[in-house]
C-alpha cells in the first residue's frame, strides 16, 4: 500500500504542474 500511495503522490505533483486546479479539487475531495 505504500507503494501505491507514493506512486499516487508523484501522480498528484504531475497533476499539479499541469492542472493546479485539478490537484486543489482532488485534496478538497481528500
Amino acid at each position: 500500500m505504500q507503494d501505491r500511495f507514493g506512486d499516487t503522490h508523484e501522480m498528484a505533483v504531475e497533476c499539479t504542474v499541469f492542472n493546479p486546479n485539478l490537484s486543489k479539487k482532488d485534496n478538497e475531495s481528500e
